[in-house]
């Protein structure tokens, strides 16, 4: 049975005790954001034998008390990509729910409470458990009738293996495979991908788009917007530990940060320690507020210079990765208690 592991250490409650720290600012000057919504991924429903990629029901289910008593309006991830597609405006407060794997426990629980509620979803799924039967998996009929019942699908490969670390022609069989099983059960092959375990670089990145699909995602935080890379969007982790209330308001009222010429882009580390590198836009009030979090490493230290494109941004984390993933988190304060936010994920040899 294959785990998605939801890639969560302490660098997240970093990020978190500084969006409580802070101090309240002058709001900045209205800047010009482009269509913008905040996508959230979720894995297991009310199963604490997967601590790592499980909320739990009542977790969930006030998550979307909250959403619905603050006024957040739940879109569908193709009303998102029609909106950076036409550069047209999204609601406010826009979000939408995503869900990786197709584990039962989100057909038997969390499905027949979203669809009471109207809430659209969309699951992606990773075909290879539902070939052979694997227990903890949704069916090619339990998917059939949860489609029926307005459920979105996408695909989250076959093998749901490491993609960065296979061959492209691997990566090719590998995904043709996922596709002509759709085709086979369902009659239809979705038009949107989620790379497992959100590991993606340009050649992944590349296949997909070349593949014909409309989007793709990772499981890097942060707002997706019009400006982001289509095959690479963000979508916010939940699950128990990184789904509390208190850190789920910051989530979703969160905006894009607004970053340009991120360097390096995703997929490997070229140098460890990492040194990165970015644009921010002159208008951003309070621009010395801003901190990046490393993975396991906390806050580390920026450099900012005014330059007549805006201001360029760079730090370098303080030691090195270890092998595996990881991820830089950025925030701003926009001075009205919510906070612009990015994020990327990384991968280390």
């Amino acid at each position: 049975m294959r785990q998605n592991i939801i890639f969560s250490l302490s660098f997240a409650l970093a990020c978190f005790a500084f969006l409580l720290v802070s101090p309240l600012l002058k709001a900045e000057q209205p800047l010009q954001d482009p269509p913008h919504a905040v996508i959230l991924t979720y894995h297991r429903f009310g199963d604490p034998e997967h601590a790592s990629t499980q909320i739990s029901m009542a977790l969930f289910r006030a998550q979307l008390t909250y959403l619905q008593r603050t006024g957040h309006v739940f879109v569908s991830v193709a009303a998102i990509l029609e909106a950076f597609e036409q550069k047209t405006a999204l609601p406010e407060k826009a979000v939408a729910l995503t869900i990786d794997d197709a584990f039962r426990s989100f057909a038997t629980k969390a499905w027949p409470l979203l669809r009471a509620k109207g809430v659209p979803a969309l699951l992606f799924v990773a075909t290879k458990p539902l070939e052979d039967g694997a227990p903890d998996y949704v069916s090619w009929e339990d998917l059939a009738r949860l489609q029926a019942e307005g459920l979105s699908l996408g695909l989250h490969s076959h093998s749901h293996g490491h993609w960065p670390q296979a061959s492209l022609a691997e990566n090719q069989r590998d995904l043709r495979q996922a596709q002509a099983l759709f085709q086979e059960k369902l009659g239809m092959v979705p038009d949107v991908f989620a790379f497992p375990f959100g590991e993606a670089g340009e050649k992944e990145m590349t296949l997909i788009r070349k593949a014909g699909f409309r989007a793709a995602f990772g499981q890097h935080s942060g707002v997706a917007n019009a400006q982001d890379n289509r095959f690479f969007l963000p979508r916010f982790p939940m699950n128990d530990r990184y789904g509390k209330l208190s850190r789920f308001r910051q989530v979703v009222t969160a905006t894009p940060l607004l970053w340009q010429q991120l360097q390096p882009a995703p997929g490997w580390v070229p140098k460890n320690p990492l040194h990165v590198r970015f644009m921010m836009p002159q208008g951003l009030k309070a621009i010395e507020s801003l901190a990046c979090f490393a993975s396991g490493q906390g806050k580390i230290p920026l450099q900012r210079a005014k330059t007549p494109q805006g201001w360029l941004i760079s730090g370098t984390v303080p030691q090195a990765f270890p092998s595996g993933r990881a991820r830089l988190n950025c925030t701003l304060p926009r001075g009205d208690g919510r906070y612009r936010w990015g994020g990327m994920q990384y991968l280390v040899p």
